[in-house]
């Protein structure tokens, strides 16, 4: 990302293919690792699933990057989107970094407060795999079902 940044600042086609190839390199490096961790921290029957979300996601990140990507070129030009996109993507990692630099305890409370956020506040944040408690039914179902039993 740094380099990107640094690729729509330098003058000349030379230049920017110097600069180009260690994106490339580190894009490789970056894809290989993080198929590997993925394929060795998963679980076995999770495995699959994990490789197709992955997969799924940088399709997706294609499919709306590049037209986006070309659109901003359209718009503001090709250097400046690349220092754009360069310094977007910069923050984004070093937002990431931070995340991952603190303790499970705090990652797992934000988890939990930005689950709630969405599910709304009065659900607890349970694990997906969880099964849901059982509640009793309330007093109108439960009459219902001793009319069906009479009946």
């Amino acid at each position: 990302s740094l380099l990107q940044a640094a690729g729509g600042l330098v003058p000349g086609s030379v230049a920017f293919a110097a600069v180009l190839v260690p994106i490339a390199a580190a894009a490789v490096l970056i894809d290989t690792t993080m198929s590997t961790r993925l394929q060795l921290d998963s679980e076995d029957g999770m495995r699959g699933r994990m490789l197709a979300i992955c997969g799924s996601t940088g399709a997706a990140a294609g499919a709306l990057g590049a037209p986006l990507l070309g659109w901003l070129c359209e718009r503001i030009g090709a250097h400046t989107t690349l220092v754009l996109a360069g310094t977007v993507t910069l923050l984004a990692t070093l937002s990431a970094a931070t995340l991952f630099a603190a303790s499970p305890q705090r990652r797992t409370e934000l988890a939990h407060r930005v689950l709630r956020r969405h599910r709304g506040a009065a659900q607890s944040a349970g694990h997906p795999h969880q099964p849901a408690p059982l509640t009793r039914p309330g007093r109108r179902a439960r009459v219902r079902a001793r009319q069906r039993i009479k009946a």
